[in-house]
């Protein structure tokens, strides 16, 4: 069992989720988020994780985002970027990899926080995703961050959601 810290957008996500329907497999086991941690296995308790989670995110206000641009990441995941709200959910990642999950900030890997929307077997079909992504998301999406939500991530692929931690609460 891995745990993770996401924050599932509010807003009008409909394309959005459309567009997951077709091209992202983990579509069918939770909606658009912006993952916050990263998956992480651990012996802390799911309460331990909640614990923390909610002494960052009970001082953080609710995170008005943008998501507008697409870019790909490693030729696999495409990803609409967060424009409006980067800065605070880049503060908002930095401060949760803190105390009790700083053994699993992996800084290896920059933080540029986005929206997963597909994911290609090889470069060629990332290249196509790309290009039909930017067809189809021309307009910006505009929505906010309310919640932060601790899941658990099973081995067999389902996702449970833990923990809901209302921001500025």
């Amino acid at each position: 069992m891995r745990r993770a810290i996401v924050a599932f957008p509010v807003g009008e996500l409909a394309v959005v989720e459309a567009f997951r329907r077709e091209h992202d497999p983990l579509a069918g086991a939770m909606p658009a988020h912006v993952t916050l941690v990263f998956p992480f296995a651990s012996t802390l308790s799911p309460l331990q994780v909640a614990a923390h989670a909610r002494r960052v995110a009970s001082r953080w206000p609710v995170i008005p985002i943008r998501l507008r641009g697409v870019d790909a990441y490693a030729g696999q995941w495409v990803h609409l970027r967060v424009t409006q709200g980067r800065d605070a959910i880049v503060e908002l990642h930095d401060r949760l990899y803190r105390r009790a999950l700083a053994p699993f900030l992996r800084p290896e890997f920059g933080y540029e926080p986005h929206v997963t929307i597909a994911r290609a077997t090889d470069a060629h079909e990332c290249d196509r995703l790309v290009n039909e992504a930017r067809d189809g998301f021309r307009r910006a999406i505009e929505a906010s961050l309310r919640t932060v939500t601790v899941i658990a991530l099973a081995n067999d692929g389902r996702v449970t959601v833990e923990h809901e931690i209302g921001l500025g609460v």
